[in-house]
């Protein structure tokens, strides 16, 4: 669909339309990463960032279960170059 750059303020911008917000649950003011693609530039909405609480939850166990995490990863990787990957 062809969109036309605009100027806001110090900056140029890309307006899009009604469906594709709607499509991709997008309203004024949300975040959205703007990208290189092989085809162009690529906009995506950013998943949904965890609620503070759910975030320290999260870190505690991982900082906790470190050792077990390390081992999983390395054991990945492992697989991975068994595997050719």
């Amino acid at each position: 669909m062809k969109r036309t750059l605009i100027t806001v303020g110090n900056s140029t911008a890309v307006t899009l339309p009604s469906d594709l917000l709607e499509r991709y649950g997008l309203k004024p003011g949300d975040a959205v990463e703007v990208s290189q693609g092989e085809a162009g530039i690529v906009v995506a909405p950013l998943a949904p960032s965890l609620a503070p609480e759910v975030e320290r939850a999260v870190r505690a166990v991982f900082t906790e279960h470190r050792e077990v995490f390390r081992q999983l990863a390395e054991h990945d990787r492992r697989v991975d170059i068994e595997a050719g990957i």
